[in-house]
């Protein structure tokens, strides 16, 4: 993933740490990203590149002061990303 992703990082869509996010696993995965950039097709990763990127993305959310993700939406987002995945 390239930094660029993370370059456009506002304020919007903070959340209460450790609040869980609401909806399906798609609509997690939509809130969990904007919270720093457009979200990415699942398509730009392989299954197998997914889960480093969700822990990268985790590392980022919270050295940003942004709300990190729950276990549990970590575990959604990462199934429906590898469901969905490319190559």
């Amino acid at each position: 993933m390239s930094s660029s992703l993370l370059s456009g990082c506002s304020g919007a869509g903070d959340a209460g740490v450790g609040q869980q996010l609401a909806g399906d696993a798609p609509d997690v995965f939509l809130q969990a990203c904007r919270q720093c950039h457009r979200p990415p097709s699942p398509k730009v990763h392989s299954r197998y590149e997914w889960p480093p990127v969700i822990e990268r993305m985790q590392m980022h959310m919270m050295q940003q002061g942004r709300r990190p993700m729950t276990a549990n939406d970590r575990q959604s987002i990462l199934d429906y990303l590898v469901s969905h995945a490319g190559r």
